[in-house]
């Protein structure tokens, strides 16, 4: 009885303290150790109390915690799952990022061909040429305005925006002299309250990835609460080092609240 109970004490408290620690971001050389298996590191993939995180030289990642506590790193190095919690345990709780791996969580999660959970996200190898919206930008005041940038002034861009249904937008815009270009897509063409995705890319296409960036048209209603929750996004601490994961979690948050009224 003795030692069942003692068992049983153990497995409520591994589990009471353990906390899920994820990957927030990678950039270089990272990678996830398990045994003899090395896993590139991406957005979202979990770090296992028997796995190892490794950053390589001029690498970086970010990892973060279920209370909202996140850790830089810089410094090449493996860093093993009770180590990352010794970090983490020396960051303050911030309820922004605390809401961005909630959302991690619970609603952005799929197995990819690795078996390990990762978040989804578009592919972004065209990022270069969109400017804005800017992606899991909310748009205020129905001024769905698009910014690209060409190679060259020369170059044939075609610019795409569709929701989950229907095209929106499919043009091909010709050269006027200049890189940076803009287009004012009519009002009527946007509801409020709706999520969309857009892409610039050189035409003819050549590659028929998807370069996709989200953005929320708001309704004019929700501008003041809208605006109030940018500041205290800006604000925040880990606004400059998380700038891309608040945006989605802020985007994320009012898109389910529109998703909730329809």
């Amino acid at each position: 009885m003795k030692y069942s109970l003692l068992i049983l004490f153990t497995f409520f408290s591994c589990s009471l303290f353990a906390q899920d620690i994820l990957i927030s971001s990678a950039s270089g050389n990272v990678n996830i150790l398990s045994g003899n298996t090395s896993v590139a590191a991406r957005k979202g993939f979990k770090i296992s109390a028997t796995s190892t995180l490794q950053v390589k030289d001029n690498s970086t990642a970010m990892v973060v915690d279920t209370k909202g506590r996140s850790v830089y790193l810089k410094t090449a190095g493996n860093y093993t799952y009770k180590s990352l919690q010794q970090m983490l345990a020396k960051g303050k709780e911030d309820d922004l990022v605390k809401g961005y791996v909630d959302m991690l969580l619970k609603n952005m999660f799929t197995h990819g061909e690795t078996g390990q959970t990762s978040v989804t996200t578009a592919v972004h190898r065209g990022m270069d040429l969109m400017m804005k919206p800017d992606d899991y930008a909310i748009v205020l005041n129905y001024d769905p305005t698009l910014y690209w940038l060409g190679p060259s002034s020369r170059s044939w861009m075609k610019v795409t925006v569709s929701d989950s249904t229907d095209v929106i937008l499919d043009s091909v815009f010709k050269p006027f002299g200049s890189a940076l270009r803009q287009y004012k897509v009519p009002l009527d063409k946007f509801k409020p309250g709706h999520a969309y995705f857009w892409k610039a890319e050189l035409s003819p296409v050549k590659d028929t990835s998807d370069r996709y960036f989200h953005f929320l048209v708001a309704d004019n209603a929700d501008s003041s609460a809208i605006l109030k929750d940018i500041k205290v996004m800006q604000a925040n601490p880990n606004y400059k080092s998380m700038k891309h994961e608040l945006l989605q979690y802020l985007y994320t948050k009012w898109d389910m609240y529109y998703r909730k009224k329809k």
